[in-house]
């Protein structure tokens, strides 16, 4: 089977179903209407309103990282109410498991498209150190020594 070299909006939805490995099939997410907000998103971060104009090897892989992360960012959102109970009997009911299998696939989907150079989601660094704040300058300095 060839790689893929252009993308339908309905082939990235088809794509970002089987990523979910029947997670999506669980929780009823039936393509192709289900994942449209989720492809929006994913063109959104690409920078592109049309997916039929991404082409070459290195820009689809990177549509895919994204479709990947959006994907199981879809999943995250759907199971964030998701809870744990056990009843009387003693029976239990482990359902935020799923949300939490979510995460960790959110999270090595984030990574990856992090290493393929996705700018939108790059970790922005914030500056370290100490400063001092002058009050008089609408500025925080420390704590005052008398």
């Amino acid at each position: 089977m060839a790689a893929p070299t252009s993308y339908t909006e309905q082939a990235l939805m088809n794509y970002m179903h089987e990523c979910l490995n029947g997670v999506g099939d669980v929780l009823g997410f039936v393509p192709p209407h289900a994942y449209d907000e989720a492809v929006n998103e994913a063109l959104l971060v690409y920078g592109t309103s049309d997916v039929t104009a991404v082409t070459g090897a290195s820009n689809i892989r990177k549509l895919r990282a994204i479709a990947r992360v959006e994907a199981w960012r879809k999943v995250m959102a759907a199971t964030a109410g998701d809870y744990d109970f056990r009843r009387e009997d003693g029976a239990s009911y482990n359902r935020s498991q799923v949300h939490a299998q979510a995460h960790k696939n959110y999270l090595q989907a984030l990574k990856e498209a992090r290493e393929l150079g996705v700018k939108a989601y790059q970790q922005v660094a914030f500056a370290q150190g100490s400063a001092k704040i002058d009050f008089g300058q609408g500025y925080y300095k420390g704590p005052e020594t008398r």
